[in-house]
């Protein structure tokens, strides 16, 4: 098993863990999914920032995500986001990360804070 799916199941543990948490109360749940296809050549004979050389490639910008987002009131929601792109630390697979997660709280229309 290649270890980036490790990382995906501890990952996942975890969101089932803290979804499991919330108090039974409705809640409103939304997902999507991003990505971003990018191909970069370099035109020096070494090779530059790891992947990028004279043959080219689509490792270095392209990526894919998934975004949680639950509105639990009117004031209350939270924001998660998960995304695979090549490994940086080694030459070959994937590495998913949670980029970030935040809760939010809007007082009225005019404000709305993040943490």
């Amino acid at each position: 098993m290649p270890p980036w799916a490790i990382d995906v199941r501890r990952q996942a543990a975890a969101w089932t863990l803290m979804l499991l948490g919330l108090p039974a109360q409705a809640a409103d749940y939304a997902l999507s999914g991003f990505g971003t296809l990018g191909y970069a050549v370099s035109d020096q004979r070494a090779p530059y920032l790891r992947f990028i050389d004279r043959d080219g490639t689509a490792r270095a910008d392209s990526l894919i995500g998934l975004q949680l987002e639950a509105q639990f009131n009117p004031q209350w929601g939270a924001t998660a986001q998960l995304v695979a792109s090549a490994d940086q630390d080694r030459d070959e697979g994937l590495s998913a990360r949670l980029r970030w997660v935040f809760v939010s709280y809007r007082p009225n229309n005019e404000w709305q804070i993040r943490l």
